[in-house]
């Protein structure tokens, strides 16, 4: 009997009847082709190829956005007039990009404030200073010697301005 034989069993019982009738099926299998083996698995090993390049090409199209919000937030520092990124991508790094933005507009309208307000500090303290100077200057007199307490009335911040 050769080695590729494969056989099935039918038993059957006609309806009414008391006995079972057996059938046996044989077919003899051909033995395996080894070139067809080879050619499978060279059309599994493509397709492997195939669906890891589309993995790759769909993981960096995803990712995009992402490494875009990482190179402006690297140049943040450098430019904050940077005009505001385009959201795009899944739903958090739009999100993250619209937190990005939103801080973009914040950190601007700050530096703008303190720029004004350091402006308008040393804008009123030149002629505060001018005068601390003058009554420096004075001849010794008693007023010279009220000076100490008016100068702290007047230069609340003396300790952290010296004037």
């Amino acid at each position: 009997m050769s080695r590729w034989l494969n056989a099935s069993c039918v038993r059957l019982r006609p309806i009414g009847a008391r006995r079972c009738c057996d059938f046996t099926i044989q077919r003899h299998l051909p033995p395996p082709d080894r070139a067809q083996g080879v050619l499978v698995i060279s059309y599994l090993f493509a397709i492997f190829l195939i669906a890891a390049a589309a993995a790759g090409i769909a993981v960096r199209i995803a990712t995009r956005p992402l490494r875009t919000l990482a190179t402006a937030a690297r140049q943040l520092a450098d430019n904050l007039d940077a005009v505001a990124l385009r959201e795009g991508g899944p739903s958090e790094v739009r999100e993250a990009t619209r937190a990005f933005n939103a801080m973009q507009v914040a950190l601007k309208r700050d530096l703008y404030q303190r720029t004004h307000m350091l402006a308008a500090i040393s804008h009123d303290l030149t002629p505060l200073t001018r005068l601390a100077l003058r009554a420096e200057e004075m001849p010794p007199s008693p007023v010279r010697v009220g000076r100490e307490s008016m100068h702290h009335s007047w230069c609340p911040t003396s300790s952290m301005t010296s004037c």
